[in-house]
């Protein structure tokens, strides 16, 4: 384990990789399901349904949270205006919350144009 994992853990923060890692790993999800989606394979409801999960569970620090929690509610919402049969809808809110993880995942990288990452680099 990095110094700077043992850092992380003894103030309650996540290590900047492991909060990406889970970031993208619910990006993946949501681009799997729109895809199946704009696809209208058989496979889109279950497709939906992996995203939702990928969701359920707290991410390793508690600084996105809120994020996370809106990411939450704008997902419910999209599934309801799938149920609904506003596809226009729900393809717009799997956007907003797609764009919403990548914004943090660049805040948290640092990648943003002119700005450094978490080692200085």
């Amino acid at each position: 384990m990095s110094r700077e994992s043992r850092e992380s853990r003894k103030t309650g923060e996540a290590d900047p990789a492991l909060r990406v890692a889970h970031l993208l790993r619910i990006d993946g999800y949501l681009d799997m399901a729109m895809l199946g989606m704009w696809a209208a394979t058989e496979r889109g409801p279950s497709l939906l349904g992996m995203a939702d999960a990928s969701l359920r569970h707290p991410g390793p620090d508690e600084r996105d949270e809120e994020l996370l929690g809106l990411v939450r509610a704008l997902f419910k919402e999209a599934r309801g205006y799938r149920d609904a049969g506003d596809f226009p809808a729900m393809m717009c809110r799997m956007r907003v919350v797609e764009d919403l993880l990548a914004l943090r995942i660049i805040e948290i990288t640092g990648d943003a144009p002119g700005e450094r990452g978490p080692d200085g680099s």
